[in-house]
């Protein structure tokens, strides 16, 4: 029965189907070269650059709720393509609830699954919303995303008989976590910055502004 249950799933995961659509956020698109030759220096210690990093992690946290949210819909609609740079645990977790579903001619297992996804994904999106103002959350957010990550990696190897099949997906989830750590990296140069910054004369510390 497991041994079934594995060859099932892997005509169904990830590396078996077309993968399609990079998540990138515009604040770190390369602009051409001649454009970049007209810019001016950026300052990576300035606040605005910090800024743009934050800004730039949150926009990553939302997006692969995103891409997990289509990624699910086309594996409903039994399609063969599979979006990068998304949540794996809901999608992996659906794929067995089909498995199983398929095995004991029901939908329990499937709608559980989705339940289930529903919460992990709003997670992301409670660390999403909540670190505009608190940019603590934004860890939080980059913990999920490590969690996934290693749930990746042990359902790619207990799952499939190719885990090595997932490397692209790795790959991305490995960039990602990246991202989102530069991003807490660099709210905390921002407090520094603030806390740095000289008292005017009314007695006001200057800040940044909201992200």
């Amino acid at each position: 029965m497991a041994k079934s249950v594995c060859q099932e799933a892997e005509s169904r995961l990830p590396f078996a189907k077309t993968y399609a659509i990079l998540f990138v956020s515009k604040e770190r698109e390369v602009p051409p070269m001649a454009e970049q030759a007209k810019r001016p220096a950026v300052d990576r210690n300035s606040p605005e650059y910090q800024q743009s990093l934050y800004r730039s992690g949150r926009t990553v946290l939302i997006g692969v709720v995103i891409l997990t949210v289509v990624n699910l819909g086309l594996l409903l609609f039994s399609s063969d393509t599979y979006l990068l740079c998304s949540v794996s645990v809901p999608y992996f977790l659906t794929v067995l609830g089909q498995i199983m579903d398929e095995t004991r001619f029901t939908t329990s297992y499937t709608v559980t699954a989705l339940v289930i996804s529903v919460v992990v994904l709003a997670l992301y999106v409670l660390c999403w919303a909540l670190s505009k103002k608190r940019p603590g959350w934004l860890t939080a957010g980059l913990v999920l995303f490590c969690v996934d990550t290693v749930a990746l990696v042990i359902f790619a190897f207990t799952l499939t008989g190719s885990p090595f099949s997932f490397f692209t997906d790795f790959a991305f989830h490995v960039l990602l976590i990246v991202e989102l750590a530069m991003a807490v990296r660099a709210n905390k140069k921002l407090k520094a910055m603030q806390a740095s910054s000289p008292v005017t004369p009314e007695g006001y510390r200057g800040t940044t502004p909201d992200l």
